[in-house]
Protein backbone atom coordinates (compact mmCIF):
# COMPACT_ATOMS: atom_id res chain seq x y z
CA UNK A 1 0.00 0.00 0.00
CA UNK A 2 1.39 3.40 -0.98
CA UNK A 3 1.92 5.95 1.76
CA UNK A 4 0.59 9.48 1.32
CA UNK A 5 4.09 10.74 0.47
CA UNK A 6 4.64 7.94 -2.05
CA UNK A 7 1.27 8.63 -3.68
CA UNK A 8 2.16 12.31 -3.93
CA UNK A 9 5.48 11.50 -5.59
CA UNK A 10 3.69 9.14 -7.97
CA UNK A 11 1.21 11.81 -9.06
CA UNK A 12 4.03 14.33 -9.49
CA UNK A 13 6.08 11.89 -11.54
CA UNK A 14 3.14 10.96 -13.77
CA UNK A 15 2.41 14.62 -14.46
CA UNK A 16 6.06 15.23 -15.36
CA UNK A 17 6.30 12.13 -17.57
CA UNK A 18 3.08 12.94 -19.43
CA UNK A 19 4.32 16.49 -19.93
CA UNK A 20 7.51 15.19 -21.56
CA UNK A 21 5.51 12.83 -23.75
CA UNK A 22 3.14 15.57 -24.88
CA UNK A 23 6.14 17.73 -25.79
CA UNK A 24 7.45 15.10 -28.23
CA UNK A 25 7.61 16.33 -31.82
CA UNK A 26 6.74 13.03 -33.47
CA UNK A 27 5.85 9.41 -32.75
CA UNK A 28 9.47 8.19 -32.77
CA UNK A 29 10.48 10.72 -30.11
CA UNK A 30 7.39 9.90 -28.04
CA UNK A 31 8.18 6.17 -28.17
CA UNK A 32 11.74 6.77 -27.01
CA UNK A 33 10.56 9.05 -24.20
CA UNK A 34 7.97 6.46 -23.13
CA UNK A 35 10.50 3.66 -22.81
CA UNK A 36 13.13 5.72 -20.99
CA UNK A 37 10.59 7.24 -18.60
CA UNK A 38 9.32 3.77 -17.71
CA UNK A 39 12.82 2.56 -16.82
CA UNK A 40 13.38 5.59 -14.62
CA UNK A 41 10.13 5.32 -12.71
CA UNK A 42 8.85 1.75 -12.44
CA UNK A 43 10.65 -0.14 -9.64
CA UNK A 44 12.72 -3.14 -10.69
CA UNK A 45 12.92 -2.20 -14.37
CA UNK A 46 16.37 -2.64 -15.92
CA UNK A 47 15.36 -2.29 -19.55
CA UNK A 48 12.32 -1.38 -21.61
CA UNK A 49 11.25 -1.81 -25.19
CA UNK A 50 8.25 -1.06 -27.36
CA UNK A 51 7.32 -3.50 -30.10
CA UNK A 52 4.67 -3.43 -32.79
CA UNK A 53 2.88 -6.41 -34.29
CA UNK A 54 2.77 -6.14 -38.07
CA UNK A 55 -0.10 -7.34 -40.22
CA UNK A 56 2.00 -10.36 -41.10
CA UNK A 57 2.25 -11.34 -37.43
CA UNK A 58 5.88 -10.30 -37.00
CA UNK A 59 7.15 -8.31 -34.03
CA UNK A 60 9.06 -5.16 -34.95
CA UNK A 61 11.04 -3.36 -32.28
CA UNK A 62 10.29 0.37 -32.33
CA UNK A 63 12.57 1.37 -29.47
CA UNK A 64 14.82 -0.29 -26.90
CA UNK A 65 16.64 1.26 -23.95
CA UNK A 66 19.34 -1.39 -23.60
CA UNK A 67 20.69 -4.72 -24.78
CA UNK A 68 18.58 -6.65 -22.24
CA UNK A 69 15.32 -5.34 -23.70
CA UNK A 70 16.60 -5.76 -27.25
CA UNK A 71 17.55 -9.42 -26.65
CA UNK A 72 14.27 -10.26 -24.92
CA UNK A 73 12.07 -8.75 -27.63
CA UNK A 74 14.18 -10.46 -30.30
CA UNK A 75 13.83 -13.85 -28.60
CA UNK A 76 10.04 -13.47 -28.47
CA UNK A 77 9.97 -12.63 -32.16
CA UNK A 78 12.21 -15.60 -33.00
CA UNK A 79 10.25 -18.11 -30.90
CA UNK A 80 6.78 -16.72 -31.60
CA UNK A 81 5.87 -16.88 -27.93
CA UNK A 82 6.11 -14.77 -24.82
CA UNK A 83 4.47 -12.17 -22.58
CA UNK A 84 4.34 -9.29 -25.06
CA UNK A 85 2.49 -11.48 -27.59
CA UNK A 86 0.09 -12.51 -24.84
CA UNK A 87 -0.48 -8.86 -23.90
CA UNK A 88 -1.21 -8.06 -27.55
CA UNK A 89 -3.66 -10.95 -27.79
CA UNK A 90 -5.54 -10.30 -24.55
CA UNK A 91 -5.17 -6.54 -24.18
CA UNK A 92 -4.32 -7.04 -20.52
CA UNK A 93 -1.28 -6.73 -18.29
CA UNK A 94 1.10 -9.70 -18.28
CA UNK A 95 3.49 -10.15 -15.35
CA UNK A 96 6.05 -12.93 -15.35
CA UNK A 97 8.13 -13.57 -12.25
CA UNK A 98 10.77 -15.64 -14.05
CA UNK A 99 10.74 -16.30 -17.80
CA UNK A 100 13.21 -19.13 -17.33
CA UNK A 101 10.59 -21.06 -15.35
CA UNK A 102 7.91 -20.84 -18.06
CA UNK A 103 8.92 -24.22 -19.50
CA UNK A 104 5.39 -25.55 -20.05
CA UNK A 105 3.79 -22.45 -21.54
CA UNK A 106 6.75 -21.12 -23.54
CA UNK A 107 9.46 -23.81 -23.69
CA UNK A 108 11.58 -22.18 -26.40
CA UNK A 109 11.44 -18.78 -24.71
CA UNK A 110 12.21 -20.25 -21.29
CA UNK A 111 15.35 -21.93 -22.59
CA UNK A 112 16.47 -18.75 -24.35
CA UNK A 113 15.71 -16.65 -21.26
CA UNK A 114 17.90 -18.85 -19.06
CA UNK A 115 20.70 -18.62 -21.60
CA UNK A 116 20.37 -14.83 -21.95
CA UNK A 117 19.98 -14.14 -18.23
CA UNK A 118 16.45 -12.73 -18.51
CA UNK A 119 14.02 -13.18 -15.62
CA UNK A 120 11.24 -10.72 -14.72
CA UNK A 121 8.90 -9.32 -17.37
CA UNK A 122 6.00 -6.88 -17.28
CA UNK A 123 4.12 -6.15 -20.51
CA UNK A 124 1.32 -3.72 -21.31
CA UNK A 125 -0.63 -3.25 -24.50
CA UNK A 126 -0.60 0.42 -25.49
CA UNK A 127 -4.07 1.66 -26.41
CA UNK A 128 -3.05 4.42 -28.80
CA UNK A 129 -6.17 4.49 -30.96
CA UNK A 130 -3.90 4.53 -34.01
CA UNK A 131 -5.47 2.64 -36.90
CA UNK A 132 -4.22 -0.96 -37.10
CA UNK A 133 -1.18 -0.26 -34.93
CA UNK A 134 -0.79 -2.77 -32.09
CA UNK A 135 2.06 -2.04 -29.69
CA UNK A 136 3.22 -3.13 -26.26
CA UNK A 137 5.42 -1.54 -23.63
CA UNK A 138 7.70 -4.26 -22.27
CA UNK A 139 9.67 -3.97 -19.02
CA UNK A 140 12.42 -6.44 -18.12
CA UNK A 141 14.76 -7.37 -15.30
CA UNK A 142 17.57 -9.86 -14.73
CA UNK A 143 16.11 -10.55 -11.28
CA UNK A 144 13.12 -12.89 -10.78
CA UNK A 145 10.04 -11.73 -8.90
CA UNK A 146 11.08 -8.09 -8.98
CA UNK A 147 7.79 -6.65 -10.24
CA UNK A 148 5.44 -6.42 -7.25
CA UNK A 149 1.80 -5.27 -7.20
CA UNK A 150 2.74 -1.61 -6.81
CA UNK A 151 5.05 -1.80 -9.82
CA UNK A 152 2.22 -3.36 -11.84
CA UNK A 153 -0.20 -0.61 -10.81
CA UNK A 154 2.29 2.14 -11.56
CA UNK A 155 2.99 0.59 -14.94
CA UNK A 156 -0.72 0.40 -15.76
CA UNK A 157 -1.20 4.08 -14.95
CA UNK A 158 1.83 5.00 -17.01
CA UNK A 159 0.85 2.81 -19.99
CA UNK A 160 -2.63 4.33 -20.02
CA UNK A 161 -1.26 7.88 -20.18
CA UNK A 162 1.47 6.85 -22.62
CA UNK A 163 -1.06 5.46 -25.10
CA UNK A 164 -2.89 8.79 -25.21
CA UNK A 165 0.37 10.73 -25.50
CA UNK A 166 1.59 8.55 -28.38
CA UNK A 167 -1.65 9.16 -30.26
CA UNK A 168 -1.27 12.89 -29.62
CA UNK A 169 2.32 12.88 -30.93
CA UNK A 170 1.32 10.93 -34.03
CA UNK A 171 -1.61 13.22 -34.82
CA UNK A 172 0.46 16.36 -34.21
CA UNK A 173 3.13 15.09 -36.60
CA UNK A 174 0.51 14.24 -39.22
CA UNK A 175 -0.95 17.73 -38.95
CA UNK A 176 2.49 19.32 -39.19
CA UNK A 177 3.30 17.23 -42.25
CA UNK A 178 0.00 18.14 -43.89
CA UNK A 179 0.59 21.84 -43.29
CA UNK A 180 4.14 21.61 -44.65
CA UNK A 181 2.89 19.77 -47.73
CA UNK A 182 0.22 22.37 -48.36
CA UNK A 183 2.78 25.15 -48.04
CA UNK A 184 5.19 23.40 -50.41
CA UNK A 185 2.53 22.86 -53.07
CA UNK A 186 1.46 26.47 -52.63
CA UNK A 187 5.01 27.65 -53.31
CA UNK A 188 5.24 25.46 -56.42
CA UNK A 189 1.92 26.78 -57.73
CA UNK A 190 3.09 30.33 -57.15
CA UNK A 191 6.23 29.70 -59.21
CA UNK A 192 4.19 28.30 -62.12
CA UNK A 193 1.61 31.09 -61.93
CA UNK A 194 4.33 33.73 -62.12
CA UNK A 195 6.32 32.02 -64.86
CA UNK A 196 3.44 31.06 -67.16
CA UNK A 197 0.94 33.79 -66.21
CA UNK A 198 -1.74 31.25 -65.31
CA UNK A 199 -4.26 30.97 -62.50
CA UNK A 200 -4.14 28.79 -59.39
CA UNK A 201 -6.23 25.98 -60.90
CA UNK A 202 -4.09 25.62 -64.04
CA UNK A 203 -0.90 25.70 -61.98
CA UNK A 204 -2.19 22.85 -59.85
CA UNK A 205 -3.17 20.88 -62.95
CA UNK A 206 0.38 21.28 -64.29
CA UNK A 207 1.75 19.81 -61.07
CA UNK A 208 -0.69 16.90 -61.23
CA UNK A 209 0.20 16.15 -64.86
CA UNK A 210 3.92 16.29 -64.06
CA UNK A 211 3.34 13.89 -61.18
CA UNK A 212 1.53 11.44 -63.46
CA UNK A 213 4.10 11.63 -66.25
CA UNK A 214 7.11 11.18 -63.96
CA UNK A 215 5.53 8.66 -61.56
CA UNK A 216 6.55 10.91 -58.69
CA UNK A 217 4.39 12.00 -55.80
CA UNK A 218 2.83 15.43 -56.12
CA UNK A 219 4.81 16.65 -53.12
CA UNK A 220 8.07 15.38 -54.66
CA UNK A 221 7.37 17.28 -57.89
CA UNK A 222 6.59 20.42 -55.89
CA UNK A 223 9.74 20.01 -53.78
CA UNK A 224 11.89 19.56 -56.91
CA UNK A 225 10.42 22.67 -58.53
CA UNK A 226 10.89 24.83 -55.44
CA UNK A 227 14.44 23.55 -54.90
CA UNK A 228 15.32 24.17 -58.57
CA UNK A 229 14.15 27.77 -58.44
CA UNK A 230 15.86 28.44 -55.11
CA UNK A 231 19.04 26.85 -56.46
CA UNK A 232 19.04 29.02 -59.57
CA UNK A 233 18.60 32.12 -57.43
CA UNK A 234 21.53 31.11 -55.26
Amino acid sequence: MLTEDEAGRLISWLADAVGRLNAAHDLAEALDTTARSAVAAIPGTEGAGIVELTRGGRLVERVSTCDLADRTDRVQNDTGEGPCLLALATGGTVRIHDLGEETERWPALAEAARHEGIAGALCYRLDTGLDRRRMTLNLYSRRPGVFDDEAVLLGELFASHAGLALAHAHNAHQLSTALSTRDLIGQAKGILMERFKIDDYKAFQMLVESSQHTNLKLTDVAAWLVASVEGSRG
